[in-house]
């Protein structure tokens, strides 16, 4: 059964009826939440104002176009929706449909996150290709010799090279700025070397 068909039973067993509750059951349908959020009236033009204007009475914000030859009332934001179903008495469809409302914007927050966090671990990754890189460039120069507090750092990047620069700083219990700042100063001797050609 279609949520449109469940919403229409649940409204034909109030009575007596609102006028936009009538004019849901002979004109109304609303899309499976799950897909989209969409609920509109197909009538004539001159109900479609009459409906129009109940919606603005409620407060609930619609829209009217022409489709073929009807005028179809429509709404497309699902708390706009919700309200809507509360006043033409469908409460347990709009429990039914406020919980697939919640559940998908837990799952679109969790895909964010997720979409987040992979961003995040691919720049970390790509960050410390580049650092190795610039490491290894002037460790292995019979020219170059760092200092102490440098070589730390350059050492704990090749043996933690998934470190995130927060995971290697805490590794070594320095300031991230510090460690950053140490990394820097590799990069610009290795861009230097490479400037040279030694």
């Amino acid at each position: 059964m279609s949520f449109s068909s469940i919403v229409k039973n649940e409204i034909k067993e109030k009575k007596p009826l609102s006028y936009l509750a009538k004019a849901f059951l002979e004109y109304g349908s609303i899309t499976d939440p799950n897909k989209n959020y969409h609920l509109e009236f197909a009538t004539d033009h001159e109900r479609s104002k009459e409906i129009k204007e109940m919606l603005d009475d409620y407060g609930i914000n619609a829209k009217i176009i022409k489709r073929k030859n009807s005028f179809v009332v429509y709404i497309k934001d699902g708390e706009t929706i919700s309200e809507l179903l509360g006043h033409i008495g469908a409460h347990s469809s709009l429990l039914e449909f406020e919980n697939i409302r919640i559940f998908k914007s837990i799952s679109a927050d969790t895909n964010r996150k997720v979409n987040f966090e992979m961003a995040n671990m691919s720049k970390t990754a790509k960050a410390s290709v580049n650092q190795i890189e610039y490491i290894n460039n002037v460790l292995n120069n019979p020219n170059v010799k760092l200092s102490p507090e440098i070589t730390l750092v350059a050492n704990a990047r090749l043996e933690n090279m998934e470190f995130s620069l927060q995971e290697l700083a805490d590794s070594l219990r320095l300031t991230k700025s510090c460690v950053n700042h140490r990394l820097r100063k590799i990069k610009k001797l290795a861009e230097e070397l490479k400037t040279q050609g030694t």
